[in-house]
């Protein structure tokens, strides 16, 4: 008697339509996991480097900044900190990276995410006593596809950050590119 070893074509197509149908519900979640995890990542690298200014401004008795920036060598005008941001001695306290100020730490995005702040506050200062001279900022974060929920933190005058689950002045958290000043 010979037996036989193996898949016949049936068995074989019901495997692979059970597997399709496992996946097909499986990849949505999947790429929504992984789109939440880069809002998530983006969120605390902005918030090492608010804590890493604050931590040269107390250190070294020297005022320091934090800016948005494309190019990693000038501020940006917008506050838009998705592409990048610098953190520099602010020697002349003008809150704008010159030629001459040292640069702390040049940190450039890569993956699709939108980091907002009110126009209000697009650079971020020191004081070596370690607080943030004037209002609350609120720094929303966003997935520029869309297809995670926003996060966003507050760095506070003391120079504090914490989590909120709200946008500036208690508005839900939005995308928009532009975010109206409070």
């Amino acid at each position: 008697m010979h037996r036989s070893r193996g898949f016949t074509l049936i068995e074989f197509l019901a495997t692979v339509a059970v597997l399709g149908i496992l996946l097909g519900g499986a990849l949505p979640s999947m790429s929504a996991f992984i789109a939440r995890q880069r809002v998530i990542s983006a969120a605390n690298e902005l918030i090492a480097g608010l804590h890493l200014a604050r931590t040269f401004a107390v250190t070294h008795h020297r005022q320091t900044s934090l800016c948005p920036s494309a190019d990693l060598i000038i501020c940006n005008s917008e506050p838009d900190w998705g592409s990048g941001w610098l953190v520099f001695d602010d020697a002349n306290r003008n809150r704008e990276h010159d030629a001459d100020e040292v640069i702390y730490r040049a940190h450039q995005r890569t993956s699709a995410i939108t980091i907002r702040t009110p126009r209000s506050r697009r650079r971020i200062r020191f004081r070596v006593d370690g607080s943030a001279p004037g209002t609350n900022v609120t720094f929303t974060v966003c997935s520029s596809q869309g297809t995670a929920a926003p996060t966003a933190f507050i760095l506070s005058n003391t120079g504090r950050v914490r989590h909120s689950d709200e946008g500036p002045s208690g508005r839900a958290l939005n995308c928009e590119k532009n975010q109206k000043s409070r």
